[in-house]
């Protein structure tokens, strides 16, 4: 089995949350914590040899982390860019090709099987893959005079968490994209502007993410 290593985005400070607590320390359930919830479905996952967790500098003090041999913290910078390049530089050990999936805190559960799938799919890729949801509903473009335009949605998806990447190319995408003065939105765009292809896996579980406090709500917090 080919190893793999994770790097959990959990540095932010989510202003939309509208919360003096940074989501991925807010306790749903009143034991575990969003962040805890996120490195739990990791550990569940078969060939994680590395959890890589970057977090803000005043975090480290101010709120409980989980440890374990398979953890490391690393801090974050000024943009979700710098965190994730951050995150490699720990795994610098490790060989170009080396495969690291990149995820979101705010994103605590996800089906394992879509990620074993994105694994299976990508494993002789020489560059890697994301996840993606097809889009249900209509949708819609709004033009430039507030006019709505109906648009296939067969020819779109939404890109979600987790993506997975060679460590080599991860990192020459997010140094390049930072050289550049340029904000990925997430790791797949800096890969494409490095012209390089990736596959698509679609995910039969949408993770949704926690941007808003109702957000919290519609998550299942059951047992994994």
């Amino acid at each position: 089995m080919q190893h793999y290593s994770v790097i959990i985005a959990a540095s932010g400070h989510g202003k939309r949350f509208e919360s003096d607590t940074p989501k991925q320390y807010i306790r749903p359930l009143g034991k575990q914590s969003v962040l805890e919830r996120c490195i739990q479905s990791w550990r569940a996952v078969p060939g994680i040899k590395r959890i890589i967790v970057v977090v803000a500098p005043e975090a480290q003090e101010q709120y409980v982390h989980p440890t374990g041999d398979d953890l490391l913290y690393v801090i974050g910078g000024a943009e979700r860019a710098h965190s994730i390049q951050a995150g490699l530089e720990a795994l610098a050990e490790e060989s170009e090709e080396h495969w690291v999936l990149v995820h979101d805190a705010a994103r605590p559960i996800f089906d394992v099987r879509d990620v074993q799938q994105l694994m299976e799919t990508t494993k002789d890729h020489s560059v890697g893959g994301i996840l993606v949801s097809p889009v249900k509903d209509t949708l819609r473009r709004i033009n430039e005079n507030n006019v709505c335009i109906t648009v296939p949605r067969n020819e779109y998806c939404l890109a979600v968490c987790p993506q997975l990447f060679r460590r080599k190319y991860l990192q020459q995408a997010l140094s390049q994209a930072l050289t550049q003065n340029r904000v990925p939105s997430d790791e797949a765009q800096a890969i494409e502007w490095l012209n390089l292809p990736y596959l698509t896996v679609f995910a039969r579980f949408y993770p949704n993410k926690i941007t808003y406090p109702e957000d919290i709500k519609l998550l299942p917090w059951g047992d994994i």
